[in-house]
């Protein structure tokens, strides 16, 4: 077809939501409906599976992944940078002067609500510690307080110093909350009601001192997941949270999730990346997917002196967590990890030591996919293979499998077990680790990747950030998913 009928084709779709709909149920697999002509099934086919990325350049998108990087300015001064990408523009977010002026600011953002939280660490005359949060809107570039906020500024108080270096601060619809590092309750979570400005959980000063909250994330707007490890565990714990509650540590205990018996001691370094957190519903937008279709990404990395040995990554699906859930509504359960993760979770072996993956850039993570040089197989010493994007939503492609389509595939459907021999400390102790959850996987095509310090994706899109000196931190590459 030539590009004009293409065009004319595409404007049609995108202004009949019934059509829309029905590509959208087709591509994910929720429908057997054949369309009209071989041709144009085929050319949906390769549309919404996108299994390729070509070398296409677009500067004018909508980009819904709320990732950032940060980026070192000169002279070794901190900044951050935001991508800024909406239908107009596509341009860098810089934060006001008075933030820029702090030597560690962290940040956290959700575009719907228009909100951006800006967090650093002030030490007052009388030698107090605290920790302030900002709630400013994204729109005034940092300039203007949220207006939904009944306090413009949240904040924690401290007699001794404390950690700033290792603090996540995390954002789903009317939560806040950040996690700290201190040396009299070491690891703390705090969370609030941003809207309201009311605490809601402070869960360092309540658990037991050698449990360490490594990480957390919000698995919805009343269920918060921690990452947690004892000297001989390392565990996944969720618990219930009120956004209303107007009593501080009202959540509960509902379920633990064992990891496999590596032993904590042999890690040093934890994280759970996600993508984004969808909250409010656009008001443009004709359906929205379902909330339960995103994986969480769960990463151990080795001790010294093996910082090059392959780190660790679990990929567990949101609904498998649900689905578990449901058999402990009533009580808190504990679950082995041979009773929950040989089947519900996927491991993966990467380098992780370049700036490509490193965890503390978001982004690579979107709903079901994420994108990475990663393995199946653990060997020591591994060294960065091609990247490739993991898709964990296979309806699509075990529908096109079982109908035999004529449809060139370059991926690789993986359904069976894998099962990896981990060595996990000096003395040679290995743990097997067998995990089975579905995926399906395609290499990245794009030119210059080795040029780029990182990727991030979104529904669509793949940015390709490129590093351009310390007085031009990054540029982006805008590629679209064929």
């Amino acid at each position: 077809m030539s590009s004009k009928v293409c065009r004319h084709l595409h404007n049609v779709v995108n202004n009949a939501p019934e059509l829309r709909y029905i590509i959208e149920l087709f591509s994910e697999g929720f429908t057997r409906r054949r369309m009209a002509h071989s041709g144009l099934e085929k050319a949906n086919y390769h549309h919404h599976t996108r299994n390729s990325c070509p070398p296409e350049r677009k500067r004018h998108i909508y980009f819904s992944n709320y990732a950032a990087r940060s980026t070192a300015a000169s002279g070794g001064a901190k900044s951050s940078a935001l991508p800024s990408i909406t239908r107009d523009r596509v341009e860098r977010f810089s934060f006001p002067e008075h933030a820029r002026r702090r030597s560690r600011l962290h940040y956290a953002f959700d575009v719907p609500q228009d909100l951006l939280v800006l967090g650093y660490k002030s030490v007052n005359p009388n030698g107090a510690h605290k920790y302030y949060l900002r709630l400013l809107t994204l729109s005034s570039m940092g300039s203007s307080p949220h207006p939904v906020a009944s306090q413009e500024i949240l904040q924690l108080s401290y007699d001794t110093p404390f950690m700033i270096d290792e603090t996540q601060l995390r954002v789903a619809g009317s939560l806040l909350a950040v996690g700290l590092l201190h040396p009299m309750i070491r690891s703390q979570i705090v969370v609030w009601n941003w809207r309201t400005g009311d605490q809601l959980m402070d869960i360092g000063r309540v658990r037991v001192n050698r449990v360490r909250l490594q990480d957390f994330c919000f698995l919805s707007e009343s269920r918060i997941m921690f990452l947690c490890t004892t000297p001989s565990m390392i565990f996944l714990e969720i618990w219930s949270i009120d956004p209303d509650s107007p009593v501080v540590n009202n959540g509960r205990t509902l379920l633990r999730l064992s990891l496999p018996d590596l032993g904590s001691i042999n890690f040093h370094n934890y994280c759970i990346t996600y993508g984004p957190f969808q909250s409010d519903i656009p008001q443009n937008a004709p359906f929205v997917k379902r909330p339960g279709g995103c994986v969480y990404a769960i990463i151990l990395f080795h001790l010294p002196p093996r910082p090059f040995s392959p780190a660790l990554l679990f990929v567990v699906h949101h609904d498998k967590i649900t689905a578990l859930l449901q058999t402990s509504e009533n009580v808190a359960v504990a679950i082995p990890w041979d009773d929950w993760g040989p089947r519900s979770t996927r491991m993966f072996s990467g380098n992780f030591t370049s700036h490509h993956w490193a965890p503390v850039h978001s982004g690579w993570v979107y709903h079901e996919r994420l994108l990475g040089s990663f393995m199946t197989s653990y060997q020591e010493d591994l060294r960065t293979e091609s990247e490739k994007i993991f898709d964990f939503n296979i309806r699509p492609y075990v529908r096109q499998l079982a109908a035999e389509a004529e449809v060139e595939r370059r991926g690789e459907l993986v359904v069976a077990p894998t099962t990896s021999h981990v060595r996990v400390d000096e003395t040679g102790r290995t743990v097997t680790v067998t995990t089975s959850l579905p995926f399906y996987s395609f290499p990245l095509e794009v030119p210059g990747t080795d040029q780029r310090c990182n990727f991030m994706l979104d529904e669509n899109h793949l940015l390709g950030i490129l590093s351009d000196g310390p007085e031009r931190p990054w540029d982006l590459d805008i590629f679209f998913f064929d």
